[in-house]
């Protein structure tokens, strides 16, 4: 394993522009990986859809529309996940390489990605919890409570960056620990939680507003079909950022991880 950097060898603005820079040289490559989790994607909210729309006013709440969004869940976890092992693995072995989509399957190494991505979500919701309760405490002012949700953002990224070390070693079949990429983020976890708020806190904010409007749009009238598409692009936006600042953080703190020697 690489030697964690001294202190101020993760300069923020420097990474934060090689990362973005890397993610937009990439981009040309986005539609390709993306293509078949966001064809599954789109055919299984428009499914959903059409389940609700055509059950009437309760169509929401029937047995069938119950029983179709519980068979969803697995297959829109695992598109997730196949475009996240997909999209790292073109950053961190090359376009060119295979397993770097589109592909109309899923295998080990989309449920060891899966697992450990629940993993880093689970943790990632424990490091919001003072945010959480900052918002709790900051009563009816609307500053305070955009400050205290801005707070738990920032907390619940800079945790999922920071054990998500972990998933960049996954996609290319290496074995890293949590508690390894705990005490490599460790020491720079404020220089880090910067990185995040220049690059990934921003896309995602865009995310959550396009995800609330196309909410908002299922239970009323509107353009649902165009917002939900523009909502499923920023997510795979933002999870391709995402990829790229692991992979660039990785390789900083821990060293390459297509390397045995950086496992």
């Amino acid at each position: 394993m690489a030697e964690v950097p001294a202190h101020g060898a993760l300069p923020v603005r420097t990474t934060a522009r090689e990362v973005v820079g890397g993610f937009m040289a990439r981009l040309r490559h986005l539609p390709q990986v993306a293509l078949t989790p966001f064809l599954v994607l789109f055919l299984v909210q428009g499914g959903l859809m059409l389940l609700r729309g055509g059950g009437g006013d309760d169509g929401q709440s029937s047995p069938l529309a119950a029983i179709a969004v519980l068979a969803a869940i697995p297959v829109v976890v695992f598109a997730y996940a196949a475009f996240l092992v997909d999209w790292l693995r073109l950053v961190l072995l090359g376009p060119e390489q295979a397993g770097t989509g589109p592909r109309l399957s899923v295998g080990g190494r989309d449920a060891r990605m899966l697992a450990s991505g629940i993993l880093v979500a689970v943790l990632a919701l424990l490091a919001s919890i003072p945010g959480i309760v900052l918002g709790m405490l900051a009563g009816g002012s609307p500053v305070a409570g955009v400050v205290a949700a801005l707070v738990t953002l920032l907390l619940a990224l800079t945790a999922a960056v920071s054990f998500g070390l972990v998933l960049p070693a996954v996609a290319v079949d290496r074995s890293l620990g949590m508690g390894a990429a705990w005490s490599a983020a460790r020491p720079v976890l404020v220089k880090i939680a910067g990185i995040v708020a220049l690059t990934l806190l921003p896309v995602h904010l865009l995310v959550s507003s396009s995800g609330v409007a196309y909410a908002v749009m299922l239970s009323g009238d509107g353009p649902v079909v165009p917002v939900m598409v523009l909502t499923l692009v920023l997510e795979f936006v933002e999870l391709a950022l995402l990829g790229s600042l692991l992979a660039a953080l990785h390789q900083r703190l821990l060293g390459d991880p297509t390397r045995a020697e950086a496992a």
